[in-house]
């Protein structure tokens, strides 16, 4: 007689709903050293590029509420923090639970001496972005050369 087949999913599910609980509960030191509070890595994705102007880092930060975004330059540490709240969970529970929640660190080292001006930061459509204006001594210069005469 062959034994019922078992239908793991919905446990493993649960399973991991629970799972998920239980890391969103560590405190973030504990948590990022296992690259787990937001979502399945320790902070979200960032570019970081060069304008003639500004250095800038945008942020992939969606669902995430901007009233919760913290930015702070110390010295010539840039740190960038913020949480998605996990959303109340369904009735009948997840069927599945990809979107990240949970709080985010990502700290940058910058070289300060080389920033002019003050910082700042927008947050539109789920991207954080901050700017740090280069100093004058840091924007690029063009140097003209001079041909000399045999």
């Amino acid at each position: 007689m062959a034994a019922p087949a078992w239908p793991p999913v919905k446990e493993l599910m649960a399973i991991r709903e629970r799972l998920d609980e239980l890391l969103a509960e560590l405190p973030l030191s504990v948590g990022e050293g296992l690259g787990l509070p937001f979502g399945r890595s320790a902070h979200p994705a960032a570019d970081l590029f060069e304008t003639d102007e500004a250095w800038v880092v945008a942020l992939d930060v969606p669902g995430v509420d901007p009233a919760t975004l913290d930015v702070q330059l110390r010295g010539n540490l840039l740190r960038l923090t913020g949480g998605a709240a996990r959303p109340d969970r369904p009735v009948h529970g997840w069927l599945r639970m990809e979107r990240r929640t949970g709080t985010f660190l990502r700290e940058l080292r910058v070289d300060d001496t080389l920033i002019g001006g003050e910082p700042t930061a927008t947050a539109e459509r789920g991207v954080l972005t901050v700017r740090l204006p280069k100093a004058p001594a840091a924007r690029r210069r063009r140097i003209a050369i001079v041909e000399e005469d045999p």
